[in-house]
């Protein structure tokens, strides 16, 4: 699942026809992120609305930045 900036990047990328060249990373797919994007995605699909509920919590817990 990609986020808005990053689907914003990849529609760009096919749009100019830009090459997409693998990482060189060894933890290219291999991250504590890519987990926990696989993990959210897999829980929306069980509740929709988790992410608007994930961040309202946020909001309303007054955490700076949020």
């Amino acid at each position: 699942m990609l986020c808005h900036v990053e689907s914003e990047i990849a529609r760009a990328a096919r749009r100019l026809h830009l090459p997409v060249m693998k990482s060189s990373c060894p933890a290219d797919g291999a991250t504590e992120r890519q987990r926990v994007k696989a993990l959210l995605k897999a829980l929306e699909a069980d509740y929709p609305a988790l992410r608007a509920k994930t961040l309202g919590a946020l909001e309303k817990a007054g955490i700076s930045g949020w």
